[in-house]
């Protein structure tokens, strides 16, 4: 009996043991779930909680022994809990884990988004539970409504300053039109000189306000992703010199030297936006003419044969054997910029030093145009500079080389080829440029900085012509020679080979007196490739050169209209601009009806028919390009 009594207490001993090694074995197991930072259950077959952690606990705003004996999370509401049940028999159902989102209302009130994960597991006796982790995404869920209603009313904010951009801008081109329209009629009527200085200030001032508003309004267009390329075929040479023109003046009167290279590799026609590309090599260009007092300016071309390789992002073709990289440099003499500023290059409204702003003036949108367009048309754009010693300004942009006809010039004559040229020039970059050029037209071409014309007597004069820089001033001890310095030098060169071919590269809007010697022709500085051509050709072929005029835009005719009679109606609703179509065409001995709207413009062509018609786009009642349809 007694021996009994110790193996029932034995066992008990034993039982208790396990038991309270069971205990401990439960509350590290609850510890360690406990520790866990995101919520944590455990529902059997029925849909009933018979696990937690308080992670889980805190989420719902339950206790644990509340929510194990109702089995359920309370206060759920039915519908939630519907959907709860629904997710739980598709993880029971499931042989991989079960990811959703739901949502929970706590005891409280407050809903909250949980993102879970409910996986299947099943236990010693066969029965099988769900095992589920939750994670609040509530706060983040929150965090991103926010941030993306922050970023829409900011894209919406953002349109709306690019519309009324673009809108103000449109509506100051109007006027300014007039202001720059009439003022040019202005100028070609009978002036004193004061008037006429006035008349300019008004003029330029002008123009400078109509850049302001044009890149105000092309800023916007890049803002607002508006901006639209023309794609079509042009000759990059000429597109360079065009700009190039453009700052010739400016840079002339700075005693700047302007040249421009493009390397032979590089297509004569390519497939761009032209007038794009223009705009930007004008803001570069009229950045390095504005902060240089010395030096030159040169603007080099490269490009890469990209071959199948690579698509132009902004041309579109069938064709993709063309398609180039090209690589732009514009290199300067100028102030600088300090490597701590070069970050502020590119922002709009920004310029890298106050001190420079106030001495040379400037909206800082040049520059942030320039890039963005460069971008649009598939490019980048970068800069290098140190203080003092000038600035180079790269992009690179693709396109396509073009099947476009070449300008007759730019192939070799029959006349230039073989010949031999003497090519005196201080500027190294013209140098290149007129190397280049010679020798793609078969010329062998020999290069000097500078010659004591005093002393050509005794040179070996084997050359067939000479091309020779003529400064603009005085200088009178070596070639290039000074401008007042050009007759003596002629003189001494007729009396060495009599009726030697001269080209002189003369300061822009310079022309020294060489009628007296036929095989003499003048080309102004920046060298064109067509008038150096013609040049060679005249003083070669012994023929006098053409007079050329420089630089007159506009010329008056009013003899067209006895030529070329023609019934012009003008649609437009702006007065003033009315009186300066009116005058334009006045100028040119034409008399033009007015309409200021399209209605107006059917009811004109019903009484009568008109040979030309200049549409405005934007009018009343009927626009442009309805009344055209």
């Amino acid at each position: 009996m007694l021996t009994d009594q110790k193996r029932v207490k034995r066992s008990c001993d034993v039982d208790r043991r396990r038991i309270k090694q069971l205990e401990e074995q439960v509350a590290f197991f609850q510890s360690v779930i406990n520790a866990l930072p995101d919520p944590l259950f455990v529902k059997d077959e029925e849909h009933r909680v018979i696990l937690v952690n308080d992670a889980h606990c805190k989420l719902v705003g339950m206790g644990a022994d509340e929510i194990l004996a109702t089995h359920c999370v309370d206060p759920t509401p039915t519908e939630e809990l519907s959907i709860f049940r629904e997710q739980d028999k598709r993880a029971l159902a499931a042989d991989n884990p079960i990811e959703n989102e739901e949502y929970l209302t706590d005891r409280q009130g407050h809903r909250h988004l949980l993102a879970t994960r409910k996986v299947r597991h099943h236990l010693p006796n066969g029965k099988k539970v769900i095992i589920g982790t939750t994670r609040d995404m509530t706060e983040r869920k929150a965090t991103e409504d926010a941030l993306r209603s922050a970023k829409e009313a900011a894209e919406s904010a953002n349109h709306t300053k690019s519309v009324f951009l673009s809108t103000i801008t449109h509506e100051l081109r109007t006027p300014m039109n007039g202001v720059l329209g009439l003022s040019n009629l202005l100028m070609e009527t009978d002036l004193s000189a004061e008037q006429l200085d006035l008349v300019n200030a008004i003029h330029t001032s002008g123009n400078t306000l109509l850049t302001l508003i044009n890149d105000i309004l092309d800023f916007s267009k890049i803002e607002a992703n508006k901006v639209e390329l023309e794609i079509q075929s042009f000759d990059l040479r000429l597109c360079i010199e065009r700009v190039l023109d453009l700052v010739a003046a400016q840079a002339t009167a700075k005693g700047l030297t302007l040249a421009y290279l493009v390397d032979e590799t590089v297509p004569t026609c390519i497939d761009q936006d032209e007038t794009r590309l223009c705009q930007i090599l004008t803001n570069l260009l009229s950045n390095a003419v504005k902060f240089s007092d010395s030096g030159e300016i040169v603007v080099h071309v490269q490009g890469e044969n990209l071959g199948n390789n690579a698509r132009t992002p902004a041309v579109e073709s069938t064709q993709q054997t063309n398609n180039w990289q090209l690589h732009f440099r514009v290199r300067d003499s100028g102030i600088g910029i300090p490597p701590e500023r070069m970050d502020k290059l590119f922002q709009p409204f920004s310029q890298t030093d106050s001190a420079i702003s106030r001495q040379f003036g400037g909206t800082g949108l040049g520059l942030a145009i320039s890039k963005g367009l460069v971008e649009y048309m598939g490019g980048t754009m970068w800069a290098e500079s140190q203080r003092g010693q000038g600035s180079c300004f790269h992009f690179t942009l693709c396109a396509q080389s073009s099947r476009a006809q070449h300008a007759p010039w730019i192939e070799s004559t029959p006349m230039l080829r073989g010949r031999r040229i003497l090519v005196v020039e201080q500027s190294t970059a013209v140098q290149h440029l007129l190397e280049q050029q010679l020798t793609t037209w078969g010329m062998r071409v020999t290069s000097r900085n500078a010659l004591d014309w005093k002393k050509l007597a005794s040179l070996p004069f084997t050359y067939d012509a000479l091309i020779i820089e003529v400064a603009g001033a005085e200088d009178e001890i070596d070639l290039p020679v000074a401008m007042n310095s050009a007759h003596r030098l002629l003189t001494t060169l007729q009396q060495i080979v009599p009726n030697f071919p001269v080209v002189l590269l003369v300061p822009l809007g310079e022309r020294p007196a060489h009628n007296r010697w036929q095989r003499v022709a003048t080309v102004a500085k920046p060298i064109h490739a067509s008038q150096l051509h013609d040049a060679l050709v005249t003083v070669l072929s012994n023929q006098p050169a053409p007079p050329r005029r420089l630089h007159k835009a506009y010329l008056v005719d009013k003899e067209m209209a006895k030529r070329k009679p023609l019934r012009i109606l003008v649609a437009e609703d702006n007065v003033v601009n009315q009186k300066v179509v009116a005058g334009i065409c006045a100028n040119h001995g034409y008399r033009c009806d007015i309409a200021a709207d399209g209605l107006e413009v059917l009811d004109a062509l019903h009484r009568q028919a008109y040979d030309l018609i200049l549409m405005d786009l934007n009018m009343p009642e009927m626009d442009g390009i309805t009344t055209t349809e």
